[in-house]
């Protein structure tokens, strides 16, 4: 017997089987519902409304009969069950416009072949390949005979530029010829679209990561997959229908007609490249992570590869080619990669024997032209640095955070989170994406916290000051913040000033649908826990102990250092002002600090773009030593003293 759960809203109609908790029915039936613990209990996040029980965690509530009884639901009754509300639409990033010579790895190509008679009886094959230095494979032959057959003068075709292997046969010189770069990120997809034969980009499209509904962090997820072969291929199977949805979305919103009239489809998509940390690129691919998740962390595979896209069972043409790029280490991804590549990092070195590198492996001796740091702020909080002993890279487990998963009113940087927040000296004011605040993402509660700090509502360990404790100086509606939801002392950012700000862009949803407000857990408020503040002080500690035990390793001081390149969607938001006040960043590298947006979308569109980029990822993964701070006998102690605020600058 199977007990029946309806989703009125979503009109869907699910069978449970006795025992089952209704978080992995939801799961198994891929709805989009937040449990970023991975419905272990501790984020309290995977709310929902059942008709005639109330709100409950739907990792907790198990489907049985005794729950039906309790319920006074017959057998055949349905349990009624109503979602949050949520959304798929997320801030775009526009500006990613990639500097590189057009050479990809799959090129338009022309053949004039001679007229097959006696004194030429050779196949049409090798009559193409003599003309072209291209192959036609097995599957390709019967096309190319009938392109023969019917006397075509010119044949045109697509092929690989490694390996000069025709990939299909096209109908004229002008027919599009696309690509894509993806970043795989734990939180957000984004994708470009580009045109391969003039390297224009065409459009992006961006949406979070439909597997958040197996956890927010990669070892949520690392832990399901691990369970059965079944959870893994789930976890792949949901993660390749999102990337055909945008892919999809894109070729739609790219319907320009080229100068042969034809117009562009799913089809022309014959080169994709995916970047992403090496736990995404393991799901994508399939490949079992249960060992990066426990030490020593080892992955399957670091190699880049070329594969075709069926073989990921990613819906495209028989012909297209999914790039894997190259990742460093356990921690360290595809997306460290060519963000390094990205950046240029890989060029601000230079051979120098006398030097000798200290980690393992492959960093190799160097003199640095400029010291830089590129850093990637996010679940993992991914470091590499250009310096003295050459390029070394480090990742720090700073949780999901800076995510807003971990948060109690939590949310990604979705319409209706509050993303910055400024005090003047009398008042707090707080902006939100958009207009009804239901939420703080990662950028708002970085400069929360540094705004509480300067109104002296909370001290440099962390803790929210209680009324006899604040100065005198801090006004009455300042105090009047704080406050109580159930036994925790919290701040409430409701009762904030709002900010006005200009209308933001807002990316274009890989499937269109009318954006809708996030729900909280305490649906009256939004505001700020004690336990968040910690949150974020383990979080942004991991991370500038992480730094520091990088730049000691590279034989740099914070003053030494010439750039800090703050990468990935988080740092595009964050102040990096109040990220100083916190002690995010070193206070010595103020006025050194750039945004440089995704690096790891960037570096996936170079290496679409000038496939002799993806042969210099390779290179660049094998060049960088991977420092492992699990094992670091200083990591502790700075990871302690960096959980303290900075004291009130004078």
């Amino acid at each position: 017997m199977g007990y029946n759960v309806v989703l009125p809203e979503q009109n869907k109609k699910y069978t449970a089987k006795p025992g089952a908790k209704l978080l992995q029915v939801l799961q198994h039936h891929h709805v989009d519902i937040a449990a970023p613990c991975g419905g272990k209990g501790t984020c309290q996040k995977c709310l929902v409304t059942v008709e005639r029980l109330g709100t409950v965690l739907s990792c907790e509530l198990v489907l049985n009969d005794e729950l039906w009884q309790k319920l006074a639901l017959s057998p055949d009754e349905p349990l009624v069950v109503h979602l949050p509300l949520n959304t798929q639409t997320i801030l775009a990033e526009d500006h990613i416009i990639p500097q590189a010579e057009l050479n990809p790895l799959a090129c338009r190509g022309l053949a004039k072949l001679p007229a097959p008679g006696l004194s030429d009886q050779r196949p049409d094959d090798l009559r193409f390949e003599a003309e072209t230095g291209c192959s036609v494979p097995l599957p390709l032959l019967n096309d190319l005979a009938r392109l023969v057959a019917a006397g075509n003068p010119v044949i045109h075709f697509d092929f690989r530029t490694d390996t000069h292997e025709v990939l299909r046969f096209v109908p004229s010189a002008g027919s599009p010829l696309l690509g894509c770069a993806i970043d795989l990120g734990t939180t957000t997809l984004a994708a470009y679209l580009f045109d391969l034969a003039t390297g224009e980009k065409l459009d992006q499209v961006s949406q979070l990561n439909p597997q958040k509904l197996f956890g927010a962090d990669v070892i949520s997820r690392i832990e399901y997959a691990s369970v059965s072969t079944e959870q893994l291929l789930s976890l792949q199977s949901i993660l390749i229908d999102a990337l055909a949805q945008m892919i999809g979305a894109l070729v739609d919103q790219a319907q320009v007609q080229t100068d042969s009239q034809e117009k562009r489809k799913l089809e022309d998509v014959q080169v994709v490249t995916l970047a992403g940390n090496t736990t995404m690129m393991h799901l994508v691919s399939g490949l079992i992570p249960t060992r990066i998740g426990v030490a020593p962390f080892t992955p399957v595979t670091l190699r880049g590869q070329i594969v075709t896209a069926a073989s990921l069972g990613l819906k495209l043409a028989p012909s297209s080619l999914v790039v894997l790029l190259p990742s460093i280490a356990g921690y360290v991804g595809a997306d460290i990669t060519v963000g390094i590549l990205a950046c240029d990092l890989q060029h601000e070195i230079q051979p120098d024997p006398s030097k000798i590198a200290s980690v393992q492996p492959g960093a190799r001796p160097v003199q640095p032209i400029r010291s830089r740091v590129l850093l990637d702020i996010g679940t993992n909080g991914e470091i590499a640095i250009a310096g003295p002993k050459g390029l070394i890279a480090c990742a720090t487990a700073a949780g999901p955070a800076f995510e807003g998963a971990t948060v109690s009113c939590g949310m990604p940087a979705l319409p209706g989170a509050v993303d910055q927040a400024i005090y003047d000296g009398q008042t707090l004011a707080v902006s939100v994406i958009g207009e009804q605040m239901t939420g703080i993402c990662g950028s708002g509660l970085v400069a929360l916290v540094a705004s509480l700090l300067d109104a002296g509502l909370v001290d440099e360990t962390g803790r929210i000051l209680d009324d006899d404790e604040i100065s005198d100086d801090v006004p009455p509606a300042l105090r009047a913040l704080i406050g109580e939801v159930g036994p925790d002392k919290v701040i409430f950012v409701d009762k904030m000033t709002r900010i006005k700000k200009p209308e933001q862009t807002i990316n274009k949803p890989a499937q269109q649908k009318k954006p809708a407000p996030a729900k909280v857990q305490d649906a009256s408020h939004v505001y700020l826990s004690q336990k968040d503040i910690r949150e974020l002080q383990n979080a942004k500690a991991a991370i500038a102990a992480g730094l520091q035990i990088l730049l000691h390793e590279s034989g740099i001081s914070s003053d030494e250092l010439n750039e800090l390149d703050l990468a990935g969607g988080f740092g595009n938001y964050l102040n990096v002002e109040q990220a100083i006040r916190i002690g995010l960043i070193p206070e010595e590298i103020r006025g050194r600090v750039k945004t440089v947006g995704n690096t790891s979308g960037l570096g996936a569109s170079l290496c679409l773009l000038d496939d002799r980029k993806r042969l210099e990822s390779a290179e660049i993964a094998q060049q960088v030593g991977y420092l492992e701070l699990s094992g670091n006998p200083r990591f502790s102690d700075l990871y302690i003293d960096a959980m303290i605020f900075p004291e009130k600058p004078e």
